[in-house]
């Protein structure tokens, strides 16, 4: 009795799966990952892009943060904290803020968006301005 080892059954074997459609296709069991690769790439160059603009827009990102933390008294902090902050990091926070208010883990938005920066060691006090 020849017994072979199972990765040599395995590499000498072509497997097929049947595809969900109504002409019951049979099609090659591959994966191609370049398409996806490169969707993924081109998004994150636009998002990257994006972001790059908003380093030059500080007021869309404080108006964003008083509206998305609903603390419009704040506009005016929120602005002298997006010119000193990387706005990355920043809508990175508020996407946490919001996922916990969803899930329903916090009573203040602004207070945990704020307690978020802290933890990352942000400056979040400014003097003179």
């Amino acid at each position: 009795m020849n017994i072979n080892p199972i990765g040599e059954i395995i590499k000498n074997k072509q497997f097929t799966v049947n595809t969900v459609n109504s002409n019951k296709d049979i099609i090659n069991n591959t994966v191609n990952s370049n398409p996806v690769n490169e969707e993924y790439e081109d998004l994150e160059k636009k998002t990257n892009e994006f972001l790059n603009e908003l380093q030059g827009n500080p007021e869309y990102i404080a108006d964003k943060l008083a509206r998305e933390l609903n603390d419009q008294k704040s506009q005016k902090y929120f602005l002298i904290l997006a010119k000193n902050t990387n706005p990355k990091i920043l809508l990175e926070a508020l996407s946490y803020t919001k996922l916990a208010d969803i899930n329903g883990q916090i009573k203040n938005k602004g207070k945990y968006f704020m307690s978020i920066l802290i933890r990352w060691k942000i400056k979040i006090k400014f003097q003179g301005r």
